[in-house]
């Protein structure tokens, strides 16, 4: 993310300034959810959850059951 930053500081005053953040944009791997803690490239985070409302969508009500169990005392994973 750093270098993705430098370069658009580098870049913003150029006459093609918008070309090259369409291509870095398109340059990124669209997100994907898995099991495993993958992080967060964009905001440069080794952890990272996403979650809204838990009554919109499936995976949000699990996320919030799982954060839920850890505050109030739980392991993790169980």
């Amino acid at each position: 993310p750093q270098d993705y930053n430098k370069l658009i500081r580098q870049t913003m005053d150029r006459p093609d300034a918008n070309s090259i953040m369409m291509a870095m944009l398109r340059s990124l791997t669209h997100a994907e959810y898995s099991p495993a803690n993958i992080g967060h490239f964009g905001l440069s985070l080794d952890s990272y959850a996403h979650f809204t409302s838990p009554i919109r969508r499936y995976p949000d009500l699990l996320v919030h059951r799982a954060i839920r169990h850890i505050v109030n005392g739980g392991k993790p994973g169980r």
